[in-house]
């Protein structure tokens, strides 16, 4: 029997309603925002940089609009869950980035050994979007099937295990070098999602999650505002006009270039007819974007960024192609193909760094100035790999149990707007019904009739 019949059994337990979820997450909001006001209040002090402020900014900008407007879009391609989409994007990441700030400056300090307030700068801020970056990925592997009460405390939950992989283990124990979050971020957050999407199982009571032009126009639009600013996701944490933060922009446009072309190539020729399909141009087209980041920055050949990029979204297009299906098999419901996107192209960017590393290491790269192992930074890149993939697949399975015990009942349908969000075909419809009424008994007519008339007049 698989993972999908077992889950659909137990789908036919008793759980919320739509309507306890939702009240439940407002509840939890309120005292998550009480609890950010005051550890801010307590724990937090403001730093300034000195030089270049502008330039970092423009780079936080780009990143904060791939947050909002490239995820956010990138996730329409359900044609029934546009606002969730869009809107619980919104939500994770505003909740990432105040969360996040507190959170790994808690880890810091944990580190350090320094316990002094939490630093509240343009960076940590940009920190905080990486880590939103990592949680948003996740999401893509479950979007449509959590309930924004379940989204609330995946985010709340990823955040710590993301600082305790990030701060302590792969930035601190193990000295990872990855600019561009390769290992950090994509890897974490791709196996965390599946891991999630494996306790969650596949519901039972679904509606078609099939996409339609127009959902796959929104996100390619998402697409391209991605693929437009992850130049600034991978250089922004450089410093400013450095050579690693130009280096890191023109190699990470030429793997984008570079995976844009395999991708064109792989999907005309797996696909009947030779047709293009939208799904690979949505997503594998970014995978370059993926792959490069953990080698961006370093002193290389432009020839090893392209060929990173082109192999990257090569095997990103041929996963949709080819292990999308397999995973359904091992009951892994892979929403987004988040898998093929952000988690094969991470394995193939971390294996980059470790064959450049070994190869460059003992030759110096500088960033920022030469590597302090030189040549064994290659063991580092290879160890923070299995580090990452055995943290975020466990602390993924744990959060996906966690999440289980908040689960809708299985009235409750999937993939579809409908039970969470007050869609304006509803609204009208609950108009005209009240109003019909009122024509028919005008003796029943109530404060809610008023209300409806008063709103129409203003119209």
């Amino acid at each position: 029997m698989g993972r999908d019949d077992d889950y659909s059994k137990d789908d036919t337990s008793k759980g919320l309603s739509s309507q306890q979820s939702n009240m439940y997450a407002s509840r939890l909001l309120v005292v998550a925002q009480i609890a950010i006001v005051i550890l801010f209040g307590v724990c937090t002090k403001e730093e300034f940089i000195e030089d270049n402020f502008s330039d970092v900014y423009v780079m936080f900008t780009g990143i904060e609009i791939m947050m909002f407007f490239g995820f956010g879009y990138l996730m329409t391609f359900l044609s029934r869950y546009g606002l969730g989409a869009i809107g619980l994007t919104m939500l994770i990441t505003i909740i990432g980035i105040q969360w996040g700030i507190l959170v790994e400056g808690f880890f810091k300090a944990v580190y350090h050994n320094s316990w002094v307030y939490v630093r509240v700068d343009i960076y940590s801020f940009m920190d905080s979007l990486f880590l939103v970056a990592a949680i948003l990925i996740s999401y893509g592997s479950v979007i449509g099937r959590l309930s924004p009460l379940q989204l609330i405390v995946m985010t709340l939950l990823e955040t710590i295990c993301y600082s305790i992989n990030k701060v302590l283990l792969l930035f601190g124990a193990v000295d990872l070098v990855d600019a561009g979050g390769t290992i950090s971020i994509h890897m974490f957050g791709a196996y965390f999602g599946l891991a999630v999407a494996y306790v969650i199982g596949k519901p039972s009571n679904s509606i078609s999650t099939e996409g339609s032009s127009i959902a796959d126009i929104f996100s390619l639009v998402g697409t391209l505002f991605l693929w437009i600013y992850w130049p600034s996701f991978n250089a922004g944490a450089l410093e400013p006009n450095s050579h690693q933060h130009q280096r890191a922009i023109a190699s990470t446009i030429l793997a984008l270039c570079a995976s844009t072309m395999g991708t064109f190539i792989v999907s005309m020729n797996f696909t009947s007819g030779f047709k293009i399909r939208p799904v690979d141009v949505q997503n594998a087209t970014l995978a370059g974007g993926v792959g490069v980041g953990a080698i961006c920055h370093l002193t290389m050949n432009f020839a090893d960024s392209l060929l990173t990029g082109l192999a990257a979204g090569s095997v990103s297009s041929l996963g949709y192609a080819v292990v999308q299906s397999n995973l359904e098999k091992w009951g892994i419901h892979d929403s987004c193909g988040v898998h093929n996107l952000h988690g094969l192209p991470s394995i193939i960017g971390g294996i980059a760094s470790v064959i450049l590393m070994g190869y460059k290491g003992p030759q110096g790269h500088d960033y920022p100035t030469v590597i302090e192992h030189k040549q064994y930074q290659w063991g580092h890149q290879l160890v923070s790999i299995f580090i990452t993939l055995i943290l975020s697949i466990f602390s993924g399975l744990v959060c996906g149990l966690i999440l289980r015990e908040l689960k809708c009942d299985s009235t409750v349908e999937c993939f579809t707007d409908k039970p969470y969000w007050q869609l304006a075909e509803e609204e009208n419809s609950e108009k005209d019904s009240v109003v019909d009424q009122a024509k028919i008994c005008p003796a029943k007519v109530d404060d809610r009739v008023m209300k409806f008339e008063e709103d129409e007049t203003k119209d």
